[in-house]
């Protein structure tokens, strides 16, 4: 797809999540767009920057009688990151792999709170890499996230 992880990400990958699959699960790349398939996808989705560096939340894009096609819900809104966590109700947490936010967690909560799409905090933290992020979470934890 045209694009490289940040090397945290490789590194999480290779020395956490390896061989940590669970039955329903063939790799932790897998669900990277769920609910949305690859092939709905434009083929350089990933490699698109990231559309933005500060909150977005335009809620006049919403319309009850489109429902998920309202414009709100367009999957091109989080070009640029792949969905790395199912928070459930369809909330995501997001890593950035193109633009200037590469490599920072964002978090995608239009579904469920209608909150829109906003860079993840962590305490004072205004932005919060993937390598800051696994390495913050104890080793249970992330156990815990991969068997979900």
């Amino acid at each position: 797809m045209k694009v490289s992880l940040p090397e945290d990400y490789k590194r999480y990958l290779v020395e956490v999540g390896a061989g940590e699959f669970t039955r329903s699960k063939l790799s932790l790349l897998e669900d990277w767009c769920q609910p949305d398939s690859p092939q709905e996808l434009p083929a350089d989705f990933l490699s698109q920057p990231f559309p933005f560096e500060g909150t977005w939340n335009d809620l006049s894009l919403v319309d009850r009688e489109m429902g998920w096609k309202a414009p709100y819900f367009d999957p091109l809104w989080y070009r640029g990151s792949m969905r790395i966590q199912n928070l459930g109700c369809e909330s995501y947490r997001l890593l950035v792999v193109s633009g200037k936010e590469r490599g920072n967690l964002w978090c995608d909560d239009r579904a469920s709170s209608a909150k829109g799409i906003y860079p993840f905090t962590w305490g004072r933290r205004q932005r919060v890499t993937i390598g800051e992020f696994w390495q913050g979470r104890p080793r249970a934890w992330l156990r815990d996230l991969i068997r979900r």
